[in-house]
């Protein structure tokens, strides 16, 4: 009897896997199987609706806020990016800016000496040795130059702070220019190889007018200061 109930058991677990491997794999299997390919993170915003799976709402909204969350990072990235690339681009143009003008920091002995002596034979056009005005007693000088009558050139700039300084050329004293800015770029001037070269001060920008002046025919350069509405007089006389 008890073989017969075993042969029965046996032969309805075979029939149950013939249906199988014939009508395919039951609703609970395949929803099983559906659901182990559906993402952890949406599994319970899936459900099935007429034995397919979809979207619920709440699962779709936070994927939304997911991809739009996504979309803002990006364009945070991407207007960084922007701005990184602007601030180096805006470096190496103020460094070009300040090659192609012609002033040069100095620092060093060499600012030192110049400072000291107020004269300088070695250092470039447009030397620059300060950072703000330093006040110290203006001072004429007389130049000995070979060159007799005609034109030389000199190159006046502000060689400390530039901030709103205005100088005025005068030969014998009569105005060569009108009042203009120095600043840390060197401006060329032609003037008379002979007689009283003066820098008048007319306005001072803060802190002293300051500036300096390179000589072509001496190549000379000296640092100077003048008051407003007071000169500077450079004599030049034939060697």
């Amino acid at each position: 009897m008890s073989n017969d109930k075993d042969w029965k058991r046996t032969k309805s677990e075979r029939n149950q896997k013939d249906a199988s491997s014939f009508f395919g794999p039951s609703q609970s299997d395949s929803s099983s199987k559906k659901n182990a390919d559906v993402p952890r993170e949406w599994s319970e915003g899936w459900k099935t609706v007429r034995s397919e799976w979809v979207w619920s709402t709440e699962a779709k909204q936070g994927w939304q806020r997911r991809k739009q969350k996504k979309r803002a990072d990006r364009s945070l990235i991407w207007f960084g990016g922007m701005g990184i690339a602007i601030f180096v681009v805006s470096i190496i143009g103020f460094g070009i800016f300040n090659a192609s003008s012609g002033s040069t920091m100095v620092t060093g002995d060499a600012a030192i000496k110049a400072l000291a002596n107020r004269v300088s034979t070695s250092l470039p056009l447009g030397a620059v040795l300060l950072t703000n005005d330093e006040y110290f007693e203006p001072q004429n000088y007389t130049l000995e130059i070979q060159q007799e009558g005609g034109e030389t050139a000199i190159w006046v700039w502000d060689y400390a702070a530039e901030d709103g300084d205005y100088v005025q050329i005068l030969h014998n004293g009569t105005p060569l220019t009108d009042a203009f800015m120095i600043k840390h770029d060197p401006q060329r001037f032609t003037i008379p190889a002979e007689g009283l070269i003066q820098i008048r001060g007319v306005r001072d920008g803060g802190g002293g007018i300051t500036y300096a002046i390179h000589f072509e025919f001496n190549g000379t350069t000296y640092f100077n200061a003048v008051a407003e509405g007071e000169e500077n007089t450079y004599t030049l006389v034939k060697k």
